[in-house]
Parts: structure tokens; C-alpha cells; sequence
């Protein structure tokens, strides 16, 4: 886990046009990452959103691999990004929505790691982003009731990184301040050395809170498994 401190400023041109920026920092163990980046975002029609990005990363204090002896511990890349996102109501019930972010390096060289987020409007959550990648996200929402449930696939095909993983999770609202719900998760990816690793993880939360009441309780039951190949001793 490494801290990371992110500004995002919003401004509307006219109700479907906006001006979006922001400026993050990301400090790890290997090195830090300042991104900052600013775009249009646009609202074409109803459930539609499409942004547009340009940005400038610089790292500090990133080790130099040795098959990558070109990029300099202290680098600054030059992006562009894209984002497409449509959502389709199907019922009261069901809505379904998919994303697809694109990002191309136009100056520099790309990073081996970064802190830097991924996807302009999708929800990939890999951490590269001055590489260049598409990635695709399909996903859908349940809501009947005091039930709701969200599923979602990810797939992304990277320069340095390709993954693909699955989300599910459900809620179900017991009463007033009371809440029980579950998720699963799963992913796999491979750089570009080879490395190969999956994760996977069920998890099972409790919550209840009352407004008017005094006493709280939150629990989480939760099992994970990470794997881990193809990891060279370099």
C-alpha cells in the first residue's frame, strides 16, 4: 500500500460540457509519481459520457531494470487518454453499462511502475498509466426492493501490463441502519518480464448503525488468496 493525494477540479462550460484537471502525488517504495493531467468531459446524450485527457507524469527514485536500461530513474512522459462510457437502463431492475479508456505515451518513455491512476471514465484498476493500453469494463445493476446487486468483467491489453478480473458483490438492507451484504473478486495478470499473478477474495460484512442510536457494530468475514509465478531473481 502506498499513500497517494490527489486535487480534481470540475468547471462547466454548459451543462453537458465540462472542464475537468487534477493534479496527484503518489509516494511508494519504489519511488514517487506526479501526474497531472486536464481534458474535456461531455455528456452527448442520455447514459453517455466521453472525456478526453492530456497529461504530463514525472518519476523519481524508480529502479532501472536491467532488460530496460533506456529509462532513467528521473523521467517525464507526455500522455493522452480517452474514455468512452454508455449505461442502458434495460428495466426499473436491471441496468447495464460498459466503459472503454485507451491511453497513448506521446513523449518519453513508458514507466515500469507508476502510482498513477488507469482509466478516465472505466473502473480498471490497474496502476499503470503512462503506458499505452486499452481496457474494456462491462458491467450490470440489480436494485429490487431492499436487494441490489453489481457485477462487473474487466479486460485490459497493455504495453507492459495485460489483466482481467471479475467483481460481484450483493447487498441486502435488513432495516433501518442495518445491512448485510457479500462481494467476490478475482484477477489475473502478466507483465511484461513474464510474471504471472491471481488474485481472489469472498468477503462477508455486517453493518449496523442506527441514526438515532448510541451503539454501532460492523463486521467483516473475509477470505483471500494471492499467487504469485514466472518471477525472475532479478
Amino acid at each position: 500500500q502506498a499513500p497517494r493525494y490527489r486535487l480534481g477540479l470540475r468547471y462547466a462550460i454548459t451543462p453537458d460540457v465540462r472542464l475537468i484537471s487534477d493534479y496527484e502525488i503518489g509516494n511508494g517504495s519504489q519511488g514517487e509519481t506526479r501526474t497531472l493531467r486536464g481534458g474535456l468531459e461531455v455528456q452527448p446524450w442520455t447514459g453517455a459520457k466521453i472525456a478526453t485527457v492530456v497529461g504530463q507524469q514525472a518519476t523519481k527514485g524508480l529502479p532501472v531494470a536491467a532488460e530496460r536500461q533506456a529509462i532513467a530513474e528521473q523521467g517525464k512522459r507526455a500522455f493522452a487518454s480517452y474514455g468512452l462510457a454508455q449505461s442502458l437502463p434495460v428495466s426499473k431492475a436491471l441496468t447495464l453499462d460498459a466503459t472503454i479508456d485507451g491511453n497513448k505515451v506521446i513523449g518519453g518513455k513508458s514507466a515500469l511502475a507508476t502510482n498513477g491512476g488507469t482509466a478516465v471514465v472505466g473502473a480498471s484498476s490497474q496502476t499503470t498509466i503512462a503506458e499505452d493500453f486499452t481496457a474494456y469494463t462491462l458491467g450490470a445493476t440489480w436494485r429490487s426492493g431492499r436487494w441490489s446487486a453489481t457485477a462487473r468483467a474487466e479486460l485490459r491489453d497493455g504495453e507492459l501490463t495485460k489483466r482481467k478480473g471479475l467483481t460481484f458483490s450483493m447487498i441486502r438492507q435488513m432495516g433501518e441502519g442495518s445491512v448485510v451484504g457479500g462481494a467476490v473478486t478475482w484477477a489475473r495478470s502478466r507483465d511484461a518480464t513474464g510474471a504471472q499473478s491471481e488474485v481472489g477474495s469472498a468477503a462477508i460484512s455486517i453493518a449496523h448503525r442506527p441514526a438515532n442510536s448510541a451503539f454501532a457494530f460492523l463486521s467483516k468475514l473475509e477470505c483471500r488468496t494471492d499467487r504469485i509465478s514466472g518471477v525472475t531473481a532479478a
